[in-house]
């Protein structure tokens, strides 16, 4: 249940940022930030995620028999990876309200939904 709410928090802010340029509720004239450099900074940001999401993965205890036992010992750490998926995704709207980039926006939110799926409870304590 908490991935769910994570994973919908993520993809509503995404969509409400992404929903505010495309609307033009934010009033932003030439993009304040170029879209080749949003496009480095989202794609440097999804490889560091990438990378602690692997190391995060690692950390997590082996699955015994006891399936809570199991949560109580690795909870922070797989909120701690589905909080780097939720932050790429914000990534992406925030690139797409400051430059206008869909690139980024889609690279982030795909990614962001790949890890999630990649990430699942069950997935999670099935190894």
């Amino acid at each position: 249940m908490l991935h769910a709410a994570v994973m919908v928090s993520a993809l509503t802010a995404t969509l409400l940022l992404a929903g505010l340029r495309t609307i033009g509720a934010v009033p932003i004239g030439a993009p304040p930030v170029p879209a080749g450099l949003m496009r480095v900074v989202a794609f440097v940001l999804l490889a560091g995620a990438t990378v602690m999401l692997r190391l995060l993965r690692a950390a997590l205890a082996p699955m015994q028999s006891d399936r809570d036992r199991w949560w109580d010992t690795n909870l922070g750490r797989a909120l701690a990876m589905w909080a780097l998926a939720d932050g790429a995704a914000i990534v992406g709207g925030v690139a797409f309200l400051l430059a206008g980039d869909g690139l980024v926006l889609a690279l982030a939110v795909g990614w962001a939904v790949a890890m999630f799926v990649q990430y699942t409870p069950g997935r999670l304590t099935d190894g």
